[in-house]
């Protein structure tokens, strides 16, 4: 927690973080998308009116936005 606190800061992230800290991830990894088994990166984007899930390493930060711009307010 304290790990991820200081990375939050140092880096400046003023997005909501969630810290999945339980380690009995097959309780969760369900509910964030059925087709996860707990592999890491994983990215999990979501608004008001829907969500993506990604599981595995984007290839570049232009794939990343790809996804994710979407998902923003016009």
């Amino acid at each position: 927690e304290k790990r991820v606190a200081r990375f939050i800061e140092k880096h400046q992230i003023d997005a909501e973080v969630v810290l999945l800290a339980d380690e009995n991830y097959s309780a969760w990894t369900e509910k964030i998308d059925s087709s996860w088994y707990g592999a890491l990166p994983a990215t999990l984007v979501i608004n008001a009116q829907r969500r993506k899930f990604h599981m595995g390493a984007y290839e570049s930060y232009e794939e990343l936005a790809l996804e994710v711009l979407p998902f923003l307010p016009d």
